[in-house]
């Protein structure tokens, strides 16, 4: 089943552009345009607006493509079963992953995980983030895809690509709302005074399980801060339900959340930054191919929606160079 050719459409809308989705493809500029040509020719539409050299998907390119992955998807999964029929080496991964992040990144890493490794053998382990990075220092998975905090996850290995931070939501109700703003992605800035002052609300704050969890208790403790009541969980859909009731307030991460209705948002200077990665690797085990893939997925997915400043280490160039 010769499918290679519905690819070039995929790598047509994921990097907007001819050049780089040749690049991708490992085929020449030209014949990539030809091909593109030929095919809108056949199908009488167009499938993408050509705007200023970049690519955007068609009404007709959005319904060509998600049939194009149908197909490659269904061949992938085919070619799966047979190798397993065979007796074929199976490529092993083991991946930890938080279950409201996981599912969301899952489903987006897994096609194109078993479109290049058919004979994946895939073990996914649920847990939240302490109990990814005991499993990770057991052997027991060996990739955790979760964001990364120096001073709470010691020897492991980390390629990075951004900088962020947890965002303190209050309700719009709330006295101190007038100095926030509305919009997620420009926060206000709040002083360590401020902050202090809130006395009047409770807060709903991420459980001790996870490293946000962790990592508030520890500004809390060296703040000496109290809340006047609070309710803890380790689940962050949890977290943002309860915000979104008006009647705490709290912490959201931007790499996960979405602005939630009736909030303002602040970024506190005295909070630690936290980096984005693409996953977090032992420093006892060396990485796989496999493994490595799975990162450099992981990092496309993040990257589409993630509010973050741009850092990467020498870790994830060498990534973005293996998989680019």
């Amino acid at each position: 089943m010769n499918t290679k050719h519905l690819s070039y459409i995929s790598a047509i809308a994921e990097y907007g552009n001819l050049s780089a989705a040749a690049r991708k493809l490992k085929i020449s500029q030209p014949v990539l345009s030809r091909y593109l040509a030929k095919t809108e020719q056949e199908l009488g539409l167009p499938l993408f607006c050509r705007l200023n050299q970049h690519y955007v998907l068609t009404q007709a390119g959005a319904i060509y493509l998600e049939g194009a992955r149908k197909i490659l998807d269904i061949q992938s999964e085919t070619i799966h079963t047979f190798s397993r029929m065979t007796g074929s080496r199976l490529h092993r991964l083991s991946i930890g992953m938080t279950p409201h992040h996981g599912g969301r990144a899952m489903a987006y890493l897994y096609p194109q995980l078993i479109r290049q490794y058919p004979n994946l053998d895939l073990n996914i382990r649920e847990a939240y983030s302490s109990e990814q990075l005991e499993a990770l220092s057991k052997g027991e998975i060996s990739l955790s895809l979760n964001f990364y905090m120096p001073e709470l996850m010691p020897n492991v290995q980390v390629p990075v690509f951004g900088i962020s931070s947890l965002l303190f939501a209050l309700p719009a109700h709330h006295s101190m709302a007038k100095y926030g703003n509305t919009d997620f992605l420009h926060p206000a800035e709040m002083t360590k005074e401020q902050f202090l002052s809130i006395t009047d609300i409770p807060f709903a704050l991420y459980g001790p399980h996870t490293f946000s969890g962790q990592l508030i208790d520890q500004v809390f403790k060296h703040a000496g801060f109290s809340p006047v009541a609070v309710f803890h969980s380790d689940n962050v859909a949890t977290i943002s339900s309860m915000l979104a009731s008006g009647l705490y307030a709290g912490f959201v991460l931007n790499m996960t959340n979405r602005k939630i209705p009736d909030m303002v948002y602040f970024r506190l200077s005295f909070l630690p930054s936290y980096y984005l990665a693409a996953g977090i690797f032992s420093k006892n085990h060396p990485s796989t191919e496999i493994e490595r893939y799975a990162a450099y997925l992981h990092y496309q997915f993040l990257k589409q929606d993630s509010v973050y400043t741009p850092y990467t280490n020498e870790q994830m160039d060498s990534l973005i160079r293996e998989f680019s």
